[in-house]
Order: C-alpha cells, then structure tokens, then sequence
C-alpha cells in the first residue's frame, strides 16, 4: 500500500482555455501574461512582476482572495498602425548637405 504522505500530487491546472472560470480573469487575452524559458514556471505576469507554475490569474486569486484587477486586453494583431515612412531621405535633405 503507497502512503499517503509519499504521493506526489500535480499542481492545479487550469483548463485548455486559459483560466476560464466563473468569476475569474483570463490570463491568454491580457497583455501582461509571458511566457518563460523555465520548465517549472513557465508563465509570468509583467504587471504584478512575478512567475509561476500555473497561470498568474490564479495566484492573485489565491493570494489576495480577489480577482486580477490589473488586466489588460491585447491589442489585436491585425489592428491598423500608421504606415512608416520607407523612403530614403534625400542627399539635398539631410542636414548639411553632400559635402557638408
């Protein structure tokens, strides 16, 4: 018989949908959510400056007793930024001149 005291139990895992649960936030639309090289603290949250093993929504919730309240939706990728000036200037524009 294995003793219970020995058994080796895996941490909370929030579902496929990144932390979605009644009352809580989730932590894959926000953007202070990252991602580390660390095998055992794989996510981190910018915001509140920490790492952890499972997603950062929930150890605010277990360590304040409230939900995040420091989160940030994404901007979306396909959003519209202003176009960059790709032209290269002109030698007659730059200050100085050609020859100074």
């Amino acid at each position: 018989m294995t003793d219970p005291s020995r058994v080796r139990r895996r941490p909370e895992r929030a579902d496929a949908e990144g932390d979605r649960r009644p009352g809580g936030t989730r932590c894959t639309g926000c953007q202070h959510l990252y991602t580390t090289w660390r095998p055992r603290r794989p996510r981190g949250c910018a915001a509140y400056g920490f790492e952890s093993r499972t997603w950062p929504s929930l150890v605010v919730e277990q360590t304040s007793g409230a939900p995040c309240e420091l989160f940030a939706p994404r901007p979306a990728s396909g959003a519209a930024k202003a176009p960059a000036d790709t032209t290269p200037p002109h030698r007659s524009r730059r200050p100085g001149g050609l020859y100074g």
